[in-house]
């Protein structure tokens, strides 16, 4: 019996070791691999009718867990990648049976999600960007073969927001408000592009966050004009730290700040990478330092947005979160030209793991609270929705409104925010639409929400 090292951590000694060996059905080879208590657990390869190749990679507990490959039954390779509990989960491929590429990116259940690129039968690119739950939500591109035809929003695989269409040479041809993949009748209105600064600035409430963010950026003006003239600048971290409940606006700024360094000479994008710890710890051996260095690489030249931080920090020590952690303040110092990480989570728990780790303490000193929104900024944040989406609220609406968020922020003390607010308006639709499908005089009512609407969606 051999040794399982990645076990060593977390199982005491006696349960240190697996046993490898070939299960056979029908005199054909069904499983040739490591199996832990008769479970398959560790490298193993399973046979469809001892011949084919059905799957290689590692298990735990009878189930795909880590990285492995898919095969079909005529030996093409299906899937490539992670998994977790049998379904794709983390980063991988999907293959078609002629071996192109048609799916390359993150997952979540067996369902794209995450930052992603799709692919045709013939192996060119028709979209990259993001996903959510298998569908386009969020950033992403376009493509018809090869070109570019669309950079914007998208809303469940539909064009949804501010977007730009090119023609074949690469010219704008429309710039503006798309709903549900059809341009808005206004022809090409174009967006104003305001300044991340102005656009910082003009966000609903977080009068403190904008305070403290100016402050950080009036310190990076000076010490700029402070070069230019040959000056001493101080050598101050420009990593935070950002606290506070779920939809306080925490990713939205961080978005802001990394265009707001690149304007200022900090970074040479400005673009932003979420992840989370999932995305930094791996389940086995060597898988948790790649993780962190492919997240780096994506994030260099910009920031890198690491949500619920805290996770990463175990106090048993019986996972490889601290592994993930040295990783990533080393990278941080060979790429501190060039990088910025803002972590963030709940503020006690932050606060918590920042003491953990001296190098930590060192590189993250400026941390910035995101308090909760206030209830007439919520109702700020869902006129935004509707306005947005072509809705608007009727006045009886207010003096509700206002009641039930007071309601459910004194209820909730993890209360979430502006992603309550989003939660709302979604319901909303639903409640509007039921109500108004039967009308003779639909029309009328379509863009409209009464006060039934609200207490209905309120209800769900």
């Amino acid at each position: 019996m051999e040794n399982s090292k990645f076990l060593s951590t977390i199982l005491p000694e006696e349960y240190y070791y697996k046993k490898r060996l070939k299960r056979k059905e029908n005199k054909f080879i069904t499983y040739d691999g490591e199996y832990l208590n008769n479970l398959k657990h560790g490298f193993g390869k399973e046979y469809i009718k001892g011949e084919q190749l059905g799957y290689e990679g590692f298990w735990s507990n009878n189930l795909f867990h880590g990285n492995g490959k898919m095969y079909r039954g005529d030996g093409t390779i299906e899937y490539d990648g992670e998994w977790r509990n049998c379904y794709g989960h983390g980063n991988g491929r999907i293959y078609n049976k002629n071996g192109k590429i048609q799916y390359e990116g993150e997952w979540i259940n067996n369902l794209p999600h995450g930052f992603g690129k799709k692919f045709d039968e013939n192996g060119n690119i028709i979209y990259e960007g993001q996903y959510s739950n298998g569908l386009k939500n969020g950033k992403g591109k376009e493509y018809i073969n090869g070109k570019l035809i669309y950079d914007g929003e998208w809303i469940n695989g539909f064009k949804h927001g501010q977007g730009k269409e090119f023609d074949e040479n690469g010219n704008i041809i429309y710039e503006g408000i798309w709903i549900n993949n059809q341009k808005t009748p206004e022809k090409n209105i174009l967006i104003e592009k305001l300044d991340p600064l102005e656009e910082l600035n003009s966000l609903i409430g977080l009068d403190s966050v904008k305070e403290d963010v100016n402050k950080l950026i009036n310190f990076i003006k000076v010490q700029n004009l402070r070069k230019e003239k040959g000056m001493i600048i101080p050598n101050l971290s420009l990593h935070l730290v950002f606290t506070g409940n779920p939809g306080t606006g925490k990713t939205t700024v961080a978005r802001l700040i990394a265009k707001i360094y690149k304007n200022l000479g900090i970074l040479s994008n400005g673009h932003l990478v979420e992840v989370d710890r999932s995305d930094l710890v791996g389940e086995y051996v060597g898988q948790t330092a790649p993780k962190v260095k492919k997240k780096i690489k994506e994030a260099l030249g910009g920031v890198l947005f690491i949500d619920e931080a805290y996770s990463l920090y175990s106090e048993s020590g019986m996972d490889y979160g601290h592994e993930a952690i040295n990783t990533l303040l080393k990278e941080m110092e060979d790429n501190r030209k060039n990088l910025i990480v803002i972590v963030a989570g709940y503020k006690n728990e932050m606060k918590r793991f920042i003491k953990s780790n001296p190098g930590l303490e060192s590189r993250f000193n400026k941390f910035i609270h995101f308090h909760n929104y206030s209830s007439k900024d919520l109702y700020k944040i869902l006129s935004y929705f509707c306005n947005k989406n072509y809705y608007s609220l009727d006045e009886t609406t207010y003096d509700y409104l206002i009641k039930q968020f007071k309601h459910f922020k004194e209820k909730d003390k993890n209360f979430a925010n502006a992603r309550f607010v989003r939660n709302l308006f979604e319901k909303m639709l639903i409640t509007h639409s039921t109500r108004i499908v039967n009308l003779e005089n639909i029309d009328d009512y379509l863009d409209k929400f009464e006060l039934i609407d609200i207490q209905e969606a309120f209800a769900i």
